[in-house]
């Protein structure tokens, strides 16, 4: 017979990881890959809804659980960070006294000193190719017209190596 608490629930309910649709409709979690999506599932199950910053999970041991490389969890991990679903609390620690793997913070939920959740991964944004190329200091690509066998667009300009001020027009475009 199931024995239930005061607010009718089960008082040894098993251990789930609740994913909201709210967090999956977001941009941030729609450009999350298969394996940064498996990692930060399996931070949530280290999650018990009051250790939030005490979450300990290596990329060794992050990619044993994912049946991943750890090289693949280390990017997974910058990944998560970037887009705002975890932040690291502490780094790892490597000593011949003492072995320490990664703190974590979900930014989802409450941090234990009373800090509400940021949600940062509400607010991540994709960059389109012009935004980013423009903030790496290059200049933004040309689009193509879209329609097949259709020219690039040119741009003209002087170059000053050519004789007599020709100009010179340079396609550019993916290609």
């Amino acid at each position: 017979m199931r024995t239930h608490n005061k607010t009718g629930r089960g008082k040894n309910a098993p251990r789930h990881v609740r994913i909201y649709r709210s967090m999956m409709r977001t941009e941030a979690w729609q450009a999350l890959s298969a394996v940064e999506k498996a990692v930060l599932i399996e931070l949530y199950a280290l999650y018990n809804g009051e250790n939030n910053g005490e979450l300990f999970l290596s990329c060794r041991e992050a990619a044993r659980r994912c049946h991943i490389n750890k090289d693949t969890a280390s990017r997974a991990f910058s990944a998560l960070e970037e887009k705002g679903f975890i932040r690291r609390r502490s780094k790892a620690s490597i000593d011949w006294k003492l072995n320490l793997a990664r703190c974590w913070i979900l930014t989802e939920h409450p941090f234990p000193e009373g800090t509400a959740p940021t949600r940062d991964y509400q607010y991540w944004r994709r960059l389109d190719d012009k935004t980013a190329a423009l903030e790496n200091g290059q200049t933004a690509p040309q689009n193509r017209t879209g329609k097949k066998g259709a020219p690039a667009e040119r741009i003209h300009l002087r170059d000053k190596s050519i004789k007599n001020s020709k100009t010179a027009s340079i396609e550019t475009g993916h290609r």
